[in-house]
């Protein structure tokens, strides 16, 4: 049985991922891994992942990244 943890960051929010590969946006929040099965290696299946429209991309790429690989950006500017 999985676990649902509530999710650290809300629809909006600007967002980095930890290595600093992109910056971007959450557009959407899933409490746990909903993508193909055994696509996420040694990363946790349970604990929230989140579609973030990455910023730094002129085409608008979706990234699908979970909880812990993220932490709080700065806010866009204007």
């Amino acid at each position: 049985m999985m676990k649902t943890r509530a999710a650290k960051f809300g629809l909006g929010q600007s967002v980095r991922q930890l290595d600093d590969a992109f910056s971007g946006v959450i557009i959407d929040v899933d409490a746990h891994y909903d993508g193909p099965a055994g696509e996420t290696g040694a990363v946790s299946v349970d604990q929230p992942f989140y579609k973030v429209l990455v910023l730094e991309e002129e085409s608008g790429v979706l990234v699908y990244a979970a909880e812990q690989s993220l932490m709080a950006g700065p806010e866009p500017q204007d």
